[in-house]
């Protein structure tokens, strides 16, 4: 079953040009996965801290590959996000709300998660 993620990033102030760039990168390495079936990077016009990423995977199991790949990891480590605004889980994993297609519910994803 295909998945949309939907993702929502706040840099830090004066972090906005990092987070883009690194956003950027991350988008661009993730077309290239099998599992992507596409993937867009947006930016506020009302917050330019706020960023957002909409992807479409082939199913759950691309989702979780991506998350495990280096160039998402090193997305995560070094985008320049306040933590203030990120959804994390006592062990420090981010978190996706992830919505199946045609379905009224919804799970969250991320390393680990099932």
């Amino acid at each position: 079953m295909e998945l949309f993620v939907f993702a929502r990033f706040h840099a830090r102030e004066g972090q906005q040009a990092a987070l883009a760039q690194a956003i950027c990168e991350s988008v661009t390495a993730s077309r290239e996965e099998a599992g992507c079936l596409n993937i867009h990077a947006f930016r506020s016009v009302r917050g330019p801290r706020l960023f957002y990423i909409h992807s479409r995977w082939q199913d759950e199991a691309a989702f979780d590959l991506h998350a495990e790949l280096p160039h998402t990891v090193r997305f995560l480590s070094r985008a320049a996000v306040d933590r203030s605004c990120a959804r994390r889980d006592a062990d420090g994993a981010v978190r996706v709300l992830i919505l199946p297609r045609h379905s009224g519910t919804a799970r969250t994803a991320g390393p680990g998660s099932r």
